[in-house]
């Protein structure tokens, strides 16, 4: 019990990455701390070799998940309660459905790498990411997707943002669980006297950071015309957004 309520809170340290109550910005280095335990748990758990292992890493991947998905779009329950007139235990059951829902991707990702992950680590660790950003492009795409909250997002400022122009979010994504799955998946007490392998692991972590600040700047792309789109979120008030006259249609206009 003691080892789940750890996945859960390391899932909500996942989601204060993403944007911290207090001020709204990202916390980059938490987003890659709280995904590198992950990986050391389900690390742990792999070379165990026990019966059926798969079994804990979808478990303990998808309580992560789910606590780092409720804490991402809390304001849901806002959304459903407040101004869609929901119940609040029903609000909250309903955000609680789609986060459990949606950590199915990233559970079954725990689950395959607990399985079948390879021995050597850095393979183990490039599996873990690949594993890892095909859960986050299939929860943003697949059924329509709802890709709130990647965990991309929590490198706005960080030094991985200079990927974003040439990979997108979930290159920069990719990027994180990368290192995430290095430093997680890393032997400390049995390299402990092993300092190439520590300066190994350095030297991957420095490339990865600063690789992007040696490529050239993105610049602003010339206007290629009318764009068509089929889509749009406003930006209206939910107070504002259902009143007769105005709202949705208002800023149609």
């Amino acid at each position: 019990m003691l080892r789940f309520a750890g996945f859960v809170a390391a899932g909500l340290a996942q989601a204060l990455s993403i944007a911290a109550p207090w001020n709204g910005q990202p916390l980059w280095w938490l987003q890659i701390l709280s995904l590198a335990f992950l990986v050391w748990q389900l690390d742990a758990i792999r070379l165990r070799a026990e019966p059926k292992a798969w079994r804990s890493g979808f478990l303990y991947g998808w309580a992560f998940t789910t606590a780092w998905l409720c804490g991402t779009w809390w304001w849901l329950f806002i959304s459903l309660h407040t101004y869609g007139g929901l119940a609040a235990p029903l609000a909250v059951l309903a955000v609680l459905a789609l986060a459990a829902a949606l950590a199915l991707y990233y559970a079954v990702a725990c689950a395959l790498f607990v399985a079948f992950a390879p021995a050597s680590r850095a393979g183990a660790a490039i599996f873990f990411a690949a594993l890892w950003t095909l859960g986050e492009l299939l929860r943003g795409s697949w059924f329509t997707g709802f890709p709130w909250g990647a965990g991309g997002y929590a490198h706005l400022d960080g030094p991985l943002v200079r990927y974003a122009p040439w990979l997108g979010v979930y290159g920069v994504g990719l990027i994180a669980a990368l290192l995430a799955a290095f430093w997680g998946a890393f032997p400390w007490r049995a390299e402990s006297k092993r300092w190439a392998a520590r300066a190994r692991l350095l030297v991957i972590t420095v490339v990865l950071l600063l690789l992007p600040v040696l490529w050239p700047t993105q610049g602003r792309t010339d206007a290629a015309g009318t764009l068509g789109v089929a889509l749009l979120q406003g930006n209206i008030p939910q107070d504002e957004k259902f009143i007769p006259g105005g709202g949705v249609a208002t800023a149609l206009r």
